[in-house]
């Protein structure tokens, strides 16, 4: 019997700081508008808008929480989006004890458990899933 990597997960996570990226992960990815693509603006710097909350996931970690761990914002998206990355996570904004707003430079170390779409960050302590847009 293959145990879900969500699962798989979770026992690895229970009582640890879990980093979690925003963008495709938690929140649905920016769509950036084509005429935007041209003037080669960065998204996760530009996005103006809030996405919504994919709520699988935002449930996934309201059991998270409910194991003990401390979830971390751990995006790419700079200081000066805070705001609206509050905005665009709402209720499920309270679950997050920390946020780290990287500006583009996210670096990832090897005892970190992260929440993340990008797959250059799997690894062992990675739950790696699909963007959603």
């Amino acid at each position: 019997m293959t145990t879900s990597p969500f699962l798989s997960f979770a026992r690895r996570a229970i009582g640890k700081t879990v980093f979690v990226d925003m963008d495709g992960t938690i929140l649905k990815a920016f769509e950036i508008p084509t005429n935007i693509v041209g003037n080669k603006l960065v998204w996760w710097n530009d996005n103006l808008d809030v996405t919504d909350v994919i709520l699988t996931r935002a449930l996934y970690l309201v059991a998270l929480k409910a194991l003990g761990c401390k979830l971390v914002v751990w995006t790419n998206r700079p200081a000066t989006k805070k705001d609206i990355t509050l905005k665009a996570l709402g209720l499920f904004g309270h679950l997050f004890s920390e946020f780290q707003f990287h500006g583009g430079k996210k670096v990832a170390t090897a005892d970190m458990l992260i929440i993340d779409d990008d797959k250059k960050y799997m690894g062992i302590n990675t739950l790696t899933v699909t963007k959603i847009k």
